[in-house]
């Protein structure tokens, strides 16, 4: 079953105005040539994984349906499958973004029980 959702996560907010198409928005996606997404079950464990030195992140809701026909699932060994992006990343595609603040605690603690995140 496709999801509804997937969803990109940054250490800082989206750029004002935000361009219609989406530039590379940190340097791991501009390195590897595309763009890092999640499903809502891989949010937790990704943060807790590559962002645990931020005490905030933003996150960003991405409408799959707009977005499949750019996105290849690739597995990364024991992590499962990920959604990646190759081609134009379309502003229209966000439904919505969020900040998270840690607190403290662990990304997964924070995050796994997140209503937002469906």
């Amino acid at each position: 079953m496709e999801p509804e959702y997937v969803y990109k996560i940054l250490v800082q907010s989206l750029p004002d105005p935000l361009p219609r198409i989406i530039p590379y928005l940190n340097d791991l996606d501009a390195h590897d040539g595309y763009v890092h997404l999640s499903t809502a079950q891989q949010v937790p464990s990704t943060t807790s994984r590559f962002f645990k030195d931020y005490n905030m992140v933003y996150i960003l809701k991405i409408s799959y349906p707009a977005i499949k026909t750019q996105v290849k699932w690739e597995n990364t060994g024991n992590h499962g499958s990920f959604p990646h992006i190759y081609g134009d990343f379309v502003a229209d595609s966000i439904v919505d973004q969020k900040s998270f603040t840690n607190n403290g605690k662990d990304w997964q603690h924070v995050l796994e029980n997140e209503k937002w995140i469906e």
